[in-house]
């Protein structure tokens, strides 16, 4: 995980909501993504004290530079909003695709039943479908 550039976190929340978090390892930031715009400084704290209690358990060493890391529980504006109270995990799933492809993150709730097909196919054929060759 140390090496990785980035780390995805999706996150269950209250049972019934699905936010996302991202983890810049070469950046040393922790970002917090949630389709209903609600704050996360719970969850990028939590999972700064994952990170620091894993590296130092599978390092054996404390995680350099940790009380320098950017933290960003919020970002007004900074992600597409669901419209509804059903699309979170797609849009969760979109966060880190986009993320993780370096595209930015600019698609909206009419999107939404593209991206279930898309990810329906992707799941059906056992890959991703813009790594598909046919």
């Amino acid at each position: 995980m140390f090496e990785a550039e980035k780390v995805y976190f999706p996150i269950n929340a209250n049972g019934n909501h699905w936010v996302c978090v991202v983890v810049s390892m070469k950046e040393r930031m922790i970002t917090y993504y949630d389709p209903l715009n609600g704050d996360g400084r719970e969850y990028v704290e939590n999972i700064m004290h994952y990170l620091r209690d894993e590296h130092l358990d599978k390092i054996g060493e404390p995680l350099p530079h940790s009380d320098f890391w950017c933290l960003v529980g919020h970002i007004p504006g900074g992600a597409p909003l669901q419209e509804n109270t059903w699309d979170c995990g797609v849009f969760v799933c979109m966060f880190m695709d986009f993320d993780s492809l370096g595209i930015p993150l600019e698609f909206k709730q009419a999107h939404a039943p593209q991206f279930r097909r898309i990810m329906a196919l992707s799941i059906n054929r056992g890959a991703l479908v813009h790594n598909l060759e046919s």
